[in-house]
């Protein structure tokens, strides 16, 4: 399996590491009707159809249940668990009817990860056996930095 990210504005779980601000999804607690919906990194809701909304509505309120081996699933609107197909080309939606393998999910909390912009508005980038540079226009996962806390308000 996989870890989610946001691919050709859908959800999938292909990403071999979460790194990069396609794989950030926050979960988001609504207090009222006691239930979750899912943010993207593009800053819209994850419905239980497979499709994006720039604000909740009724398909992105997920239900959480605990899963077999400390995991959770994600029950949609339509009363069906979400599912990260193996295929690398297949979307996350909400099709089954029981919480299995393939329904069952890890939350993983990550060290924080930056970009470093210079005054140029170009992104620095790194590449394997180089020094930085500062030549990208665009962040891509070459782009992103991950910050390490080691202690005695010191990061790494």
């Amino acid at each position: 399996q996989g870890y989610a990210h946001v691919e050709a504005n859908e959800l999938r779980a292909n990403e071999k590491i979460p790194w990069g601000y396609d794989a950030m999804i926050l979960m988001e607690f609504d207090q009222p009707k006691a239930k979750y919906t899912l943010r993207a990194a593009n800053q819209k809701y994850w419905n239980c159809d497979a499709t994006f909304s720039d604000a909740p509505t009724d398909n992105s309120y997920y239900t959480l249940v605990l899963a077999e081996g400390n995991k959770i699933g994600f029950r949609g609107a339509n009363n069906k668990y979400m599912t990260a197909p193996t295929a690398s080309d297949q979307i996350m939606k909400c099709t089954s009817n029981d919480c299995k393998t393939n329904e069952a999910f890890v939350l993983s909390d990550s060290h924080g990860q930056v970009t470093i912009t210079a005054n140029n508005n170009k992104f620095v980038s790194m590449s394997r056996g180089e020094d930085p540079q500062v030549v990208a226009k665009d962040k891509t996962d070459t782009e992103i930095f991950q910050m390490e806390f080691i202690g005695e308000g010191k990061w790494n």
